[in-house]
């Protein structure tokens, strides 16, 4: 990856709503003026790293994009969105991102802790505001934990880059055992050709200079 493109996606994740969702759901009701059933879903999120969480429950088709009426979608939408169509697929909602289970330096009671505050991944820990963060009783302090948190972010991609690199040069050195086998067959049939004898008439043997006086 190139370093525009991480500089890229850097930016959009800067960009985006420190927003998590909670929960999604449909709501069934009769149309006033037809009396036949319609749904509406309904979607609730919550602010990441606000000292007193709070959540709100809105629709779904406020937030959401509308060509028609030339609407474009709500700022939250950059994380509502793709957790909304996963829902749609069937799947439950999770918390996009790094959990904090996976974390060594996330014990038990921080991760408490940091739920008091709705962050449930090592991202949302990073995009934790620092008034936010420093309210944590953390050894060494927020501003180490922020640090550690950012190391460990940064060790765990590079070991998912070299396993990809890897399991790339594993794909390529298959195929290049399979180009060769190919060749090896290949210059086998071809051998076989060359070494087997020609049909015709056999050759006629010289004869002697004994047989000629004769």
């Amino acid at each position: 990856m190139s370093i525009e493109s991480i500089l890229q996606q850097e930016r959009e994740e800067r960009e985006k709503p420190a927003i998590m969702v909670t929960d999604i759901h449909r709501k069934y009701f009769p149309d006033p003026k037809t009396g036949e059933e319609k749904s509406e879903d309904f979607v609730t999120w919550a602010k990441i790293g606000v000292s007193i969480p709070t959540s709100q429950t809105e629709k779904i088709s406020r937030l959401a994009p509308n060509p028609e009426k030339n609407r474009d979608a709500a700022i939250e939408w950059q994380v509502i969105g793709p957790v909304y169509e996963k829902w749609l697929e069937g799947q439950k909602i999770v918390h996009d991102g790094t959990p904090l289970e996976t974390w060594a330096g996330c014990d038990a009671h921080l991760r408490e802790a940091l739920r008091r505050f709705n962050v449930h991944t090592v991202e949302e820990l990073i995009a934790m505001p620092d008034h936010s963060r420093r309210k944590l009783s953390v050894p060494g302090g927020a501003d180490n934990l922020l640090r550690l948190a950012k190391a460990f972010m940064e060790s765990k991609n590079g070991s998912e880059g070299l396993q990809a690199a890897l399991a790339e040069r594993d794909e390529v050195i298959e195929s290049l055992k399979g180009e060769l086998e190919d060749f090896r067959e290949k210059f086998e049939l071809l051998q076989a050709k060359m070494e087997k004898p020609k049909r015709g008439r056999p050759r006629k043997e010289e004869t002697t200079e004994a047989e000629v006086t004769t």
